[in-house]
């Protein structure tokens, strides 16, 4: 295929981009990562390559800030037409995933950004991910949600603080089978905190992750001793009061979490430790410190993302 990577063969960060790069690890490291495939970053290149983008991203590299020149190609970018080989592409990796899924199939399309996730710049939470997404057209559609996040103020302002010039973006897109995730979080193989190497610090709540990564909810931390695997501390927080859920219909829900749950922790300890081995044998085959997301679906544990901790 000339656009779609394998997670397996995405080993090539400028056109798998930061989290594309990041499924290869863990693929290559044999951990539980769910299905699916990259949209190279040449297909967002080529998307580019129009007269009218390529005049205003050149004004936007004489002046970073020009907010209005950004929203001119953000509009100009969801406008576009998915080429007719890139679309029967998508449509051969929906069939492929489909008749693998155990369940009618729902993925995520995530902005991966070749400037993302690297030890330099993390641009977190700054580009566009689409939940519950369901057949091809709607994949089409996110895929320039995601390409079109490169021109919001969030990441237009974050480039220009960190000198990176705007033409020197390209993204890729990841297309990924969703876990219905009774429980999700955030796990890093040292405590960012105190930048204690001796610990692992998890982050966890009900439901999909992105209640922990957006900062919806407040979620459960535990600390875990490197050294024998020891629980030296938790806090289960009181107000994990919603969750996001993924519904019959491929949408995703914010729903009410019961008032006795949500003051229930949302790991057991044994899982506790099981996510605390996943972020160390994360950061032992990466070589360095890493911020590994993961869920829980029928007492299975996915691992769905990992980068380098760029904060330490």
């Amino acid at each position: 295929m000339r656009y779609l990577i394998e997670f397996p063969a995405a080993s090539d960060r400028a056109s798998a981009g930061g989290k594309g790069f990041g499924l290869h690890q863990l693929s290559s490291w044999g951990m539980n990562v769910p299905r699916g495939v990259v949209v190279a970053s040449h297909a967002y290149d080529e998307a580019m390559n129009d007269p009218q983008i390529i005049e205003f991203v050149t004004a936007l590299d004489t002046n970073p800030n020009d907010r209005g020149a950004a929203m001119a190609v953000r509009d100009a970018v969801l406008a576009i037409d998915i080429t007719p080989e890139l679309a029967d592409e998508i449509r051969s990796a929906w069939d492929t995933l489909e008749n693998a899924a155990a369940q009618q199939l729902r993925v995520s399309c995530r902005s991966s950004a070749t400037a993302e996730d690297s030890a330099a710049a993390s641009f977190a939470g700054q580009f566009a991910t689409v939940l519950g997404v369901v057949g091809p057209g709607s994949v089409m559609s996110a895929i320039k949600e995601c390409w079109a996040s490169v021109w919001s103020v969030e990441a237009l302002t974050y480039r220009a603080s960190h000198n990176i010039p705007h033409s020197a973006v390209s993204m890729a897109v990841v297309i990924q089978q969703m876990v219905r995730a009774e429980t999700s979080g955030v796990a890093f193989s040292v405590n960012p905190v105190f930048g204690d190497t001796e610990q692992v610090m998890i982050n966890a709540s009900w439901g999909l992750g992105e209640t922990v990564v957006s900062g919806l909810v407040t979620p459960d931390t535990f600390l875990v001793s490197k050294p024998g695997m020891e629980i030296v501390a938790r806090d289960i927080s009181q107000s994990k009061s919603v969750k996001h859920e993924m519904n019959d219909e491929g949408m995703v829900e914010e729903l009410p979490v019961n008032p006795i749950q949500a003051m229930t922790t949302s790991l057991t300890d044994a899982q506790v430790r099981e996510v605390a081995a996943l972020a160390i044998s994360a950061e032992q085959n990466a070589g360095s410190p890493q911020d590994v997301e993961w869920a829980y679906e029928d007492g299975s544990l996915y691992v769905l993302q990992t980068r380098p901790i760029t904060t330490l």
